[in-house]
């Protein structure tokens, strides 16, 4: 499958009816590629270094992102991989729902969000986010990105933070990622893992 080409234009404001993955300007606060808060993200395709891959059937929806932010742009976000019984963790090599002992791993990160640049920095799950990023730490994540313009609900993420979903930053690892609705993340359908709010709430200390 070949990737998806996008272009993000100098300034634009998207439409969209039901998947609202709009960013528009806002006299409020920075302006952002798209609103991250806006529903769950889903990584539907990777390239971990070896060519654009999808995610197949059994690990559907087992590669999430949670956004929440006190203001616009700044928050935290909790990363979710589906982690199978061998501690394969990542899109191409977890057995994920159908392994009967697969868990949630989760990683926090607090992270900064203007025009189609991201910066993140991780922190212990339980512990009090960090109260701002320095773009130029070491352990700061550049992360950029850029909105499919035809749909609005899928953005790329190039790279994540180095083994996020088994990124890696030289070459870049590339995911794109699809809005979803926010039962992805709070439902149970039956399948292992089944307690990721549990596992993964310990980002958001203050609520969320």
């Amino acid at each position: 499958m070949s990737p998806i080409s996008y272009r993000l234009p100098v300034a634009f404001c998207l439409t969209v009816a039901l998947t609202a993955a709009a960013s528009c300007k806002d006299d409020d606060g920075p302006k952002t590629a798209f609103d991250e808060t806006k529903g769950i993200w889903s990584v539907v395709t990777y390239d971990l270094g070896q060519g654009n891959e999808e995610v197949i059937d059994s690990r559907t929806d087992g590669y999430l992102l949670r956004f929440v932010a006190d203001e616009k742009g700044s928050g935290v976000v909790a990363a979710a991989a589906c982690q199978d019984s061998s501690g394969n963790h990542w899109p191409n090599n977890s057995s994920c729902h159908i392994d009967p002992g697969s868990q949630w791993n989760c990683r926090c990160f607090r992270y900064e969000f203007e025009e189609n640049t991201m910066y993140w920095l991780e922190f212990n799950a339980g512990s009090t986010p960090p109260a701002a990023v320095d773009p130029m730490a070491d352990d700061v994540t550049e992360v950029k990105v850029e909105v499919d313009e035809m749909t609005a609900a899928e953005v790329l993420f190039q790279p994540l933070p180095e083994g996020l979903f088994g990124s890696r930053e030289d070459p870049p690892s590339t995911f794109r990622f699809r809005q979803r609705s926010e039962t992805v993340w709070n439902s149970d359908d039956g399948r292992p893992p089944d307690d990721l709010p549990n596992v993964c709430d310990a980002c958001f200390p203050a609520g969320g």
